[in-house]
């Protein structure tokens, strides 16, 4: 991802937390937010390269986001992934459009399978 920041969007921030410290270890630039309407303004403040989010955002879930994020052409193209307790009831297909390039559980998946993803 070079230069551009890993956005990670989920509303528990402990689970955030650590994955923040994680994928820092690991070389990512990371910023991170618990609200979608936060998160979509991030694009305007730092060079997102890639997304990781949860499907349940408090009162409001990762759809709201990803509509937005598709409606424009530059965020449309940078990958997104899932991560959420309900992954494994998600199917990619259903989110392609949006892209979305992976889906991971958060109880089963491993930090190798989602830098990979990314």
């Amino acid at each position: 991802m070079s230069s551009k920041y890993l956005l990670i969007v989920d509303d528990d921030q402990t689970f955030l937390g650590s994955l923040k410290s994680t994928l820092t270890a690991r070389g990512y630039s990371v910023v991170t937010s618990t609200d979608p309407r936060m998160a979509a303004q991030m694009f305007d403040l730092c060079p997102i390269g890639a997304v990781i989010l949860d499907m349940h955002l408090g009162e409001s879930n990762a759809i709201s986001l990803l509509n937005e994020l598709a409606s424009y052409d530059d965020t449309l193209k940078i990958p997104k992934v899932i991560l959420s307790a309900s992954g494994s009831e998600l199917k990619l297909g259903d989110f392609k459009q949006f892209g979305v390039k992976a889906i991971f559980d958060k109880r089963y998946y491993t930090i190798e399978e989602l830098c990979q993803s990314i």
